[in-house]
């Protein structure tokens, strides 16, 4: 087994024995591409992250429609990714709304899912491949894998793809034949 190999699977073993999340439910459709999930996982937590303090900020101005629609949308991006406790929470928290049952409970409930959030996001970040030391681009070991991971990067809109672009220079051009 490669040492890159190695380096995927150890990340898709700490993944696995994340609480409330389930690896498994995304993994058909990246096709078993570890680093395209964490990708994926990276970008829910950014913007679960974002969604969840919008949803508190519509609460607070007393926006429950607000609110529900931030939470319809983090219980979807949370099953998309098997978030299922963040999914379960939203889900919940969106039928609190819906049924009339105030915001006070919405509200407390919506900091513990920014919490859980946060303690994923400090489980998840440390898994991501660094940037190289000084921002400055390093070799391209397996050119194959870097444009695999810039297209992924294109097809989920990440603005990271545009550094990983510039990175990738060289290895692009000789691709395009240019």
């Amino acid at each position: 087994m490669s040492e890159a190999a190695a380096d995927l699977a150890a990340v898709r073993a700490a993944l696995a024995r994340l609480p409330g999340l389930d690896p498994a439910i995304n993994a058909a459709f990246v096709r078993g591409d570890t680093g395209r999930y964490l990708g994926f996982l990276l970008q829910f937590l950014a913007d679960g992250e974002r969604v969840v303090g919008e949803s508190r900020a519509a609460l607070a101005a007393g926006d429950a429609t607000l609110a529900g629609r931030g939470l319809h949308a983090l219980r979807g991006m949370a099953g998309l990714v098997g978030a299922v406790e963040v999914e379960y929470r939203a889900r919940e928290l969106e039928g609190r709304l819906r049924a009339g049952l105030g915001v006070d409970g919405t509200a407390v409930g919506l900091v513990e899912v920014a919490l859980h959030l946060a303690n994923l996001a400090e489980a998840v970040r440390p898994l991501a491949p660094a940037a190289p030391a000084g921002g400055r681009p390093g070799p391209v070991e397996d050119p194959e894998a870097a444009l695999a991971a810039f297209a992924a990067l294109l097809a989920t809109g990440d603005v990271r793809a545009l550094a990983l672009a510039r990175d990738l220079g060289g290895v692009l051009e000789a691709r395009l034949g240019a």
